[in-house]
């Protein structure tokens, strides 16, 4: 059973959409992605999925005690890889997340610091906006759209 916690927090409120976020413990441990959405009365936060059931990217001698869900950043590996996907699947739909997700290992996630403790976020508006430039006007601007998140301290924050 799943459990979804409601926390108050102005930060996610607005109309950018649904925030997922995610950072790491001091040991360099991933915290649990995790999807933000506005409900009536506040924020509720829930584990993002990493929806196996599209692509398995994680090794099969993946250490699960470091690794519960697949999920990375900071490289460009299969963990980053499975962290793209779950994302862009939650934003886009399965299709047409299949389509970018790659591109949005490699322009976004692959980018992130791999240090402990600050937040990373990505919020929904911002990758259907990135798929988009992708369709329209091809790889290079859509990369640039991602580099002015994580250079803009957009894609930094904190839980």
């Amino acid at each position: 059973m799943r459990t979804i916690q409601k926390i108050n927090s102005s930060r996610f409120l607005g109309p950018r959409g649904v925030c997922i976020s995610a950072s790491r413990y001091e040991s360099g441990l991933v915290r649990p992605v995790l999807v933000f959405e506005n409900i009536p009365g506040g924020v509720e936060h829930k584990p993002l999925p990493p929806r196996f059931d599209l692509a398995k990217h994680s090794p099969t001698g993946l250490d699960l005690a470091k690794h519960s869900t697949g999920f990375e950043w900071g490289y460009g590996g299969s963990g980053p890889a499975q962290l793209a996907l779950a994302v862009a699947a939650y934003c886009l739909g399965d299709e047409r997340a299949l389509e970018c997700y790659h591109e949005l290992k490699w322009g976004f996630f692959a980018n992130l610091s791999q240090e402990p403790g600050p937040t990373w976020e990505i919020w929904s508006e911002d990758v259907v906006a990135f798929s988009d430039i992708l369709e329209t006007a091809g790889r290079a601007a859509a990369n640039s759209f991602l580099n002015s998140l994580i250079s803009s301290g957009s894609s930094q924050g904190g839980l």
